[in-house]
């Protein structure tokens, strides 16, 4: 019986100290941009808006220079999302695309493509204001390097 009752003890005792430890990372909640190839009258941006239900957007946008007004979209996604141990994982379930990459378009025109995906990045904040994404990248691939977001007044 003591026994029992000792491994019993032991296995609530991990269970617990291990929901502790895996705690999603709040500081995420709210809306964050990336900017990216500033052009004479427009900007690419990347932007996140993150919940604290765990549900996420996601858009690639081309936004006004000065007014940083949104001009049109190249993707939009929509999922849910884990911070766990400096460790961001999103789970896309709807993706929407602009049919002509070479050319965005208003958010209704975009068309919707089969999604239903997870991937991760690696994260570190540098304020609580700004942090830095660091996509994974196969050996011998090109990708994409780490991605400076700064949070959005709103």
């Amino acid at each position: 019986m003591k026994r029992k009752l000792l491994i019993l003890s032991t296995l609530i005792l991990g269970i617990s100290c291990s929901k502790d430890s895996v705690q999603d990372d709040h500081r995420f909640t709210g809306s964050w941009m990336a900017y990216f190839g500033l052009k004479s009258s427009s900007t690419s941006a990347h932007r996140f808006d993150f919940k604290a239900d765990g549900t996420y957007k996601e858009a690639s946008l081309e936004l006004d220079s000065e007014t940083l007004e949104v001009l049109g979209y190249w993707t939009y996604a929509t999922g849910t999302y884990s911070a766990i141990d400096n460790r961001l994982t999103l789970n896309r379930k709807e993706f929407y695309v602009a049919e002509d990459l070479s050319e965005y378009q208003q958010q209704e025109d975009l068309i919707k493509k089969e999604e239903n995906i997870s991937y991760g990045f690696n994260y570190e904040f540098q304020s609580g204001s700004r942090f830095t994404l660091y996509p994974e990248c196969p050996e011998n691939s090109s990708c994409l390097g780490a991605v400076e977001y700064e949070k959005l007044d709103e």
